[in-house]
């Protein structure tokens, strides 16, 4: 679940595609508004180079750019509509593009900020990986830590060390330390072209 301030919303299972829909739109028309002005701007250009008979093809950059302010300078309100285009544009589809990644890779933002407090966990030592077979002791672990009714099934337990009691460990498995996050299964991964599939058409819960 990701929380979106600009939507006043949280982002999550149900409601995905239609982010990415806002998203989409958003930046359709920041494309056309920043298409739009840019062609009033070049329309301008032209319209002052008419008395000099000189053809906007043949400036170099350095002129043309000058040439180009000028214009946003006289035409203020198309060159603020342009540079709002652009600026916020670059936003847009940039967190598009990470949204899109995210899916891409099965998770969310607030996933993806827990996984790097693991990251650090796991620096430190302080987590512990168990693949229990079926006659192994789990009695000691409460029922929410088992996986149940994720998009994948996995058998791994984890379990963290608290640095105050290192020495309440659950017995009956057999514990190793994880080395990195590879060894972590992500329940919520499916694949991309499934991740893609069920953030487009949600799973009922």
């Amino acid at each position: 679940m990701t929380i979106i301030v600009w939507i006043n919303n949280c982002v999550g299972q149900l409601n995905t595609r239609h982010f990415l829909a806002f998203l989409a739109a958003t930046n359709i028309l920041l494309s056309y508004g920043l298409y739009l002005s840019f062609s009033i701007i070049q329309s301008f250009i032209v319209r002052a180079l008419i008395p000099s008979q000189i053809a906007i093809e043949t400036l170099s950059w350095s002129v043309y750019l000058h040439l180009f302010g000028v214009a946003i300078v006289e035409e203020i309100y198309i060159g603020a509509v342009f540079l709002l285009c652009m600026l916020t544009g670059v936003l847009s589809f940039a967190f598009t593009i990470y949204h899109l990644y995210l899916i891409w890779a099965g998770t969310t933002t607030n996933e993806t900020i827990k996984w790097s407090d693991w990251r650090d966990d796991i620096k430190n030592g302080d987590i512990l990986l168990a693949d229990p077979e079926e006659d192994d002791d789990i009695t000691e672990l409460d029922a929410d830590e088992m996986c149940r009714d994720w998009p994948r099934v996995t058998t791994q337990l984890f379990y963290r060390i608290d640095p105050t009691n290192r020495g309440d460990i659950p017995r009956g498995i057999i514990w190793r330390r994880v080395q990195g996050l590879r060894e972590i299964d992500n329940i919520y991964d499916l694949g991309w072209s499934s991740n893609f599939r069920d953030a487009i058409w949600p799973r009922a819960l």
